[in-house]
């Protein structure tokens, strides 16, 4: 009994939603003593700033300057930024191994809507009920597409999902526009375990300010405490209803007309990870490339490990948070063994993981290089299951990297 509840504990750390950032906050005496004349820094396209890195009223030399993205911000080696097109980016000034940070948004002379909808907050919220939500799509919310603006924007999408019993699911997600014309490339985003679209915001962004529609999403059921703003039951919720809740939305994003359909990409974290995994096999034809963090392919493995046999699982229980059903096990346990179900696609595939990761251990993305043909996975030395804040942008700027090469930008 003792070691089902610490398998249990073991496997509730393994589904978090994977995406939660942990700082490594400087020291408080380093930061009184030096600092850059500025941390947040606002430019139009073609406009310059020169940072300065100070002790004091003294300004120190020999700073090592980097740009996060230098398709929006440049630096020069006396620290002059200069704005090169609309976007954020992150100027790190280096001096004694110690960093020092500036948040960089660059803005056209057109004035750009807000990234976040101010409304959203005020939309109707009346399917969500704790992760245990309706089975049925709300008739006066059909599928929405909104017009997307020049101006880069973020506007609420739903998408109707039909259900093998013929009944329906509204899945609701966020849609990041980049400011272009004519079909853009595009990325989704799967969230992890007990997770939400919103787990991918900084990630959207980035993506969208260089010129990728970006797309996250709730899985139906997904999440609880309210969270999930897509319907269908948590109790209901199982691996393969998710990895159907992503085919459905890989078919809708492929077919929009704002959208290079031999261009699309998916994305998942931990949980997200695997589901992604699992469908892309399925679409291996039309998924331009796969993009993980940390992925959790061991849960069929640690599932399978909790029980001696079906019948001791409850028909509901909660677990780290959200009612699951019994189905949840079930459909894990009638799952082959994870590499001999994914490993066709032919595509390729990036995995960046922590090697201190262990709640979904790296030894499963050391395996999965050996099992697609065509895949690399990045070590981030350190990092644990969830990034850090340099763990993380560390993590988009490889995949911006990926997506810029397998779409010639």
């Amino acid at each position: 009994m003792r070691l089902k509840k610490g398998i249990a504990f073991v496997m509730a750390l393994i589904m978090v939603a994977g995406l939660a950032i942990t700082s490594t906050p400087n020291s408080a005496s380093a930061a009184r003593k030096m600092k850059l004349s500025k941390t947040k820094l606002s430019l139009k396209v073609g406009k310059s700033k020169t940072l300065k890195l100070k002790k004091g009223a003294k300004s120190i030399g020999r700073v090592k300057w980097k740009s996060s993205n230098k398709k929006v911000a440049v630096v020069s080696s006396k620290g002059k930024v200069k704005a090169k097109k609309a976007g954020k980016a992150t100027i790190t000034a280096k001096y004694k191994k110690k960093s020092y940070k500036c948040k960089v948004t660059v803005t056209s002379s057109k004035k750009s809507k807000n990234v976040e909808n101010d409304t959203e907050n005020a939309e109707n919220t009346q399917n969500v009920d704790s992760g245990n939500n309706t089975n049925q799509a709300d008739e006066k919310t059909p599928v929405e597409e909104k017009k997307i603006a020049t101006e880069r924007a973020t506007d609420m999408l739903r998408i109707t999902k039909k259900n093998k019993d013929g009944s329906t699911n509204t899945i609701f997600g966020k849609l990041y526009t980049p400011k272009a014309e004519g079909k853009s490339p595009a990325i989704i985003l799967c969230h992890g375990y007990n997770g939400v679209n919103t787990d991918f915001v900084t990630e959207c962004n980035y993506y969208a300010d260089n010129g990728y529609i970006a797309y996250a999403f709730d899985f139906c059921g997904g999440s609880g405490a309210g969270r999930c703003r897509s319907t269908g039951k948590s109790t209901d919720t199982t691996i393969t209803t998710e990895k159907e809740d992503l085919l459905t939305v890989f078919d809708y994003i492929s077919s929009m007309d704002i959208v290079d359909e031999n261009k699309v990409f998916i994305m998942g974290g931990s949980q997200g990870g695997l589901v992604a995994s699992l469908a892309t096999e399925e679409r291996a034809d039309k998924v331009a490339g796969m993009l993980l963090y940390f992925p959790a392919l061991n849960i069929p493995d640690n599932w399978k490990g909790m029980y001696k046999s079906l019948d001791e699982v409850p028909e509901t229980f909660e677990f780290w948070g959200l009612m699951l059903g019994k189905g949840f096990v079930v459909d894990l346990w009638n799952m082959p063994p994870i590499f001999s179900v994914i490993g066709k696609y032919d595509k390729d595939v990036l995995i960046i993981h922590g090697d201190k990761d262990d709640i979904a251990p790296i030894s499963y993305s050391q395996k999965a290089i050996t099992v697609y043909p065509h895949a690399q996975l990045l070590t981030l030395p350190g990092e644990i299951h969830g990034f850090t804040q340099d763990g993380r942008n560390t993590a988009k700027e490889n995949v911006l990297k990926f997506l810029d090469k397998h779409t010639g930008k």
